[in-house]
C-alpha cells in the first residue's frame, strides 16, 4: 500500500510540475476593433523549466490587416515568438507564443504587445510564480 501511495504521489508531482505545458487561446480581430487586452497566469513553474501559451489570431473582418510590430517587455523570464508577419487577409490566421522559463525563484510579470495597421492591437499581461526544486 505504501508503494502505491508513493507511486501515485510521484505521478501527480511529475504531472503538476512538467517541463513543458502548452495552452492555446483564440483571438478574433477585425478592422472595427481597437486594442484587445488579455491576461494569462502561468501558475507555478519550477526554476529552469518552461511553460507556454499559444494565441491564434483570426482576421474576422473584411479588410486586410498588416502586422506592424510585436514586443515582449518586463521580466526576462518571458519570451515571445510570432509568425504574424506581412498582411493578414480576411479569414486568415497567424499566431504568437509566449514562453515562461524562470531562472530565479519568485513572482514574475511581463507584457506582450502586438500592433497591426488600422489601429488594431493585442496586449497580453503575463505573470507566473517560479519555485526552486
Amino acid at each position: 500500500m505504501k508503494t502505491l501511495i508513493l507511486l501515485s504521489s510521484l505521478l501527480f508531482s511529475a504531472h503538476a510540475f512538467s517541463t513543458e505545458t502548452v495552452k492555446t487561446k483564440e483571438i478574433e480581430i477585425s478592422e472595427e476593433k481597437a486594442t484587445d487586452t488579455f491576461s494569462y497566469y502561468f501558475g507555478t513553474v519550477r526554476v529552469n523549466q518552461r511553460s507556454f501559451v499559444n494565441y491564434r489570431i483570426t482576421n474576422t473582418g473584411s479588410t486586410p490587416l498588416t502586422y506592424q510590430w510585436g514586443r515582449m517587455q518586463g521580466d526576462p523570464s518571458f519570451r515571445a515568438t510570432t509568425n504574424c508577419f506581412g498582411t493578414l487577409y480576411p479569414g486568415q490566421r497567424c499566431s504568437f507564443t509566449i514562453e515562461y522559463a524562470p531562472y530565479f525563484q519568485g513572482y514574475s510579470n511581463g507584457l506582450f504587445e502586438m500592433q497591426f495597421d488600422q489601429g488594431y492591437g493585442v496586449r497580453v499581461y503575463v505573470s507566473g510564480n517560479a519555485l526552486r526544486r
